[in-house]
């Protein structure tokens, strides 16, 4: 197929790989952050960080119970 274009298989972009970027008149480049924000991979999942919060608010509660002097039993002879 490459001989049907006259094509070079081990230079395929060269014609075109160091050209300007184009840019738009009519629309502002994006800032690097929001382009960034595209590609977040749980951006999409409505609740993701409320819900690791919430589990880390119930972890450290339940530790928090667990040390001694907090009114829970140990096991150990409190004075």
């Amino acid at each position: 197929m490459s001989d049907i274009y006259n094509i070079k298989t081990t230079n395929k972009y060269e014609d075109i790989i160091h050209l300007q970027h184009p840019t738009s008149a009519n629309h502002p480049q994006m800032p690097i952050e929001d382009r960034a924000a595209q590609f977040s991979p749980f951006a999409a999942l409505t609740g993701h960080e409320e819900a690791i919060r919430e589990t880390q608010r119930r972890m450290e509660e339940r530790f928090r119970k667990m040390e001694p002097g907090n009114g829970e039993k140990t096991g150990e002879n409190e004075e």
